[in-house]
């Protein structure tokens, strides 16, 4: 019955829709609050995470094969519309505030390369991620404490690991040390309609956590190494080593492709249906 109705829903969106992300309404009322916005995106900005790499083959070089584990969170900051545009009168951060916190993110070191010319040294990791890497979204109404064991939980995601990498880079020996980075990380929104049911909602009120197919993107930056990025060498074999780190960017409700293919099917039922009625 949920399937029907969500073909039912979306054959009354443009296709458009589903190629970018899906609009989605934040109400809160239910949690107590009087918030309720639609949005397309939602702007997030994170506290400083931990990622603790472990020597996998024991050699003493980062390289392939490495794992890791990233512990802390990023907080909402704000909402956009399918244009960029901020949304004004959300309430978010002024009546509550909403936490993304990682439960945590595991993975391993996909690629790893580390290239030096002369004083020019380029350092190269890519990341992959593994279950159970996961998060858990938080609500709280205390915007002057930060987040706290009394923040409500509202919704728990899972991390499918083909969908989400990292890649982060540093160039030094020359100038000043250069260091970037970004993450694509696409959950499996599943649980939000069980733990918080009718805060998120789509297709003209229909429960995220409850369609199948649904998943949260998000996109982020890796900012602010702490200490200068990842070493290419562990202390001893079999060693670990901390490096901190901000994220910052978007996250946003999408479709995965087998509601393209449920959407697709629907569509393809209609127009038969359509074919029948005429030739009649």
């Amino acid at each position: 019955m949920m399937k029907k109705t969500l073909i039912a829903a979306a054959l009354a969106l443009p296709l458009s829709a589903f190629a970018t992300v899906i609009p989605t309404t934040f109400d809160n009322t239910s949690l107590g609050g009087s918030d309720v916005v639609t949005f397309n995106q939602l702007q997030i900005s994170g506290g400083s995470s931990t990622v603790t790499l472990t020597d996998a083959n024991n050699n003493g070089a980062l390289d392939i094969g490495d794992t890791f584990v990233e512990t802390g969170m990023v907080a909402g900051v704000g909402f956009t519309n399918a244009q960029g545009n901020p949304i004004a009168g959300t309430g978010l951060n002024q009546s509550y505030q909403l936490w993304a916190v990682f439960d945590p993110l595991v993975g391993f070191v996909s690629g790893a390369t580390v290239l030096s010319v002369g004083p020019l040294t380029i350092q190269s990791f890519a990341a992959s991620f593994v279950v159970p890497s996961g998060v858990k979204i938080y609500y709280d109404t205390n915007v002057n404490d930060g987040f706290t064991a009394g923040s409500a939980l509202i919704g728990t995601a899972s991390l499918p690991s083909a969908s989400s990498s990292c890649t982060v880079s540093s160039q030094s020996g020359i100038g000043n040390p250069i260091e970037t980075g970004s993450c694509i990380l696409q959950f499996m929104f599943d649980f939000a309609g069980v733990v918080a049911p009718g805060v998120w909602t789509a297709f003209g009120g229909i429960d995220i956590g409850n369609v199948d197919g649904a998943s949260l993107r998000v996109d982020m930056n890796v900012d602010n190494f702490s200490p200068n990025f990842f070493s290419p060498t562990y202390a001893a074999p079999g060693g670990t080593q901390q490096v901190a780190l901000d994220h910052n960017g978007s996250a946003s409700f999408v479709p995965e492709p087998a509601s393209l293919a449920l959407l697709g099917l629907g569509l393809v039922g209609l127009g038969a249906i359509r074919r029948r009625k005429a030739s009649v």
